[in-house]
């Protein structure tokens, strides 16, 4: 009869069981936790927030609920008191708090807390700590941060995951470093709102950056972008004025140069009138991509405006298969020769 998996053959199945089988299964083991939790615990996705935490597909949070009880010390009788208007004490709103499992389809399970976590950030705390607590090695793929206001994270002390991508929201990126194993760097992707500075070492070392800016934009983080010297970077500037989008290809213009970041835009006017406007406003010219017979399905004219004698300004819609039904529009310096013009 076999005596069952060596502590090294152990070790192998657990790293290979997707994450929340694996807590699931060493939560109900006390001899086994000690063990799991020395095996690095990878992750394609995790999502931190204040009270909930989502490992690949399943998400875990904290939420507050409410019932109708006698059960309370306002329901109490002793010696002295009189009970009127009912034969049954009154009932009361009571408190309580939840721990709810859900993956993408909705809520699958949910657990009532004890009364000795009163307060949502108290079971927050305990949560993270279930799930991330005295773990030597945790690998993410990509991280995201689902926080959009100040708040607390009550993560277990020394917390720190070894990850390939970030997304961090509405959170300043540098406010996310003390979560991040320094052997992380650098970062395959990096996706950033709205950043303040541009100088940082994860910033300027990731093979790939994506900065979102929405609303209005002021004028010291617009000058930030136009001097990014990234090699990979899209710049997306969300329902914005086309003015924005103006000031851009104005600085380019001006200083004869401009960078290899890609900038794209959402506004509220179609991409054709767009286009119109910036041949009208520049001087621009319609062109068409160098192709070959096979991507013949794919021609679609682009607007070229000149820059130096080696490259050009070239916008164009972002939807290829569609591209004067949408309202996104991609602008980028290419080297000439690489388009032919379109009569």
């Amino acid at each position: 009869m076999s005596n069952g998996l060596s502590y090294p053959g152990l070790k192998c199945v657990l790293e290979c069981l997707e994450a929340n089988k694996r807590i699931h299964i060493s939560s109900r083991s006390s001899s086994l936790k000690p063990i799991e939790r020395n095996v690095p615990l990878r992750l394609v996705t995790l999502r931190l927030s204040e009270t909930r935490v989502k490992l690949n597909k399943i998400e875990y949070k904290i939420i507050e609920d409410q019932e109708q009880t006698t059960d309370d010390p306002r329901s109490e009788l002793i010696l002295g008191d009189i009970l009127l208007g009912s034969e049954t004490p009154p009932e009361w709103t009571r408190d309580y708090l939840l721990m709810q499992f859900c993956n993408q389809r909705g809520l699958i399970a949910e657990r009532r807390l004890p009364t000795k976590y009163p307060m949502k950030i108290q079971a927050a705390r305990k949560m993270f700590d279930e799930i991330f607590g005295r773990r030597r090695v945790i690998l993410v793929d990509k991280l995201e941060m689902a926080v959009y206001a100040p708040t607390i994270l009550r993560l277990p002390v020394g917390f720190q995951a070894r990850i390939k991508k970030l997304y961090c929201g509405n959170i300043d990126v540098k406010h996310c470093l003390p979560l991040i194993d320094p052997a992380s760097y650098p970062l395959e992707k990096l996706e950033i709102r709205n950043p303040i500075t541009l100088d940082l070492p994860i910033i300027q070392t990731c093979e790939e950056l994506l900065i979102t800016e929405r609303g209005d934009i002021p004028e010291n983080r617009l000058n930030n972008l136009l001097r990014l010297s990234h090699k990979n970077a899209r710049v997306m500037f969300g329902y914005f004025h086309t003015e924005t989008f103006h000031s851009v290809i104005q600085h380019w213009m001006a200083n004869g140069q401009g960078n290899a970041v890609c900038y794209e835009m959402e506004s509220g006017i179609k991409t054709s009138r767009f286009l119109e406007e910036t041949i009208q406003r520049y001087d621009g010219k319609t062109m068409m991509f160098a192709r070959t017979a096979a991507d013949a399905k794919n021609v679609f004219d682009f607007v070229s405006i000149p820059l130096n004698n080696d490259s050009h300004i070239v916008v164009h819609p972002e939807n290829l298969e569609f591209p004067y039904n949408n309202y996104r529009v991609v602008m980028k310096i290419m080297p000439i020769g690489t388009s032919d013009e379109h009569n």
